[in-house]
């Protein structure tokens, strides 16, 4: 069975039912035809986003876990060594002259990359880390 694991707009897109999630990964998650999971860092990323009025989630971190909880989807709370090790050795891209520097962006392309899970996101500069490892589900 695959192993996916959700970038933040993913989830934020999952959470509040956004027309941006495409129907057939929705229903994949909904109806649990995978294995899904977030990394921690995405709760973190959430708090900090909303704090910077970046994002507005209509639910409180407790109604996140509970859905979560709902949609079977795991959350990863470790950061292993491995994770760190491919973080650490993963190039940081220059797209369109800009460095992507997003430490969470990042954090969540090294453990997807470290645990063969395959990342789904929304962000087309996942797709410049595929020749570090990443497996995307690009939407």
């Amino acid at each position: 069975m695959t192993r996916y694991i959700l970038d933040t707009h993913i989830l934020s897109w999952f959470l509040e039912k956004d027309k941006r999630l495409p129907d057939d990964v929705r229903e994949s998650i909904e109806y649990m035809q995978h294995e899904y999971y977030i990394s921690v860092l995405t709760l973190l990323e959430f708090d900090n986003l909303q704090k910077l009025k970046k994002i507005k989630l209509h639910y409180s971190f407790k109604e996140i876990i509970e859905q979560l909880k709902n949609a079977n989807i795991g959350i990863i709370f470790d950061i292993s060594v491995n994770d760190l090790d491919i973080l650490y050795n993963l190039d940081f891209k220059t797209l369109n002259g800009k460095t992507h520097g997003d430490y969470m962006d990042r954090a969540i392309i090294a453990t997807a990359i470290s645990r063969y899970y395959t990342c789904i996101s929304a962000d087309a500069k996942f797709r410049h880390y595929r020749k570090n490892g990443l497996q995307l589900l690009e939407i």
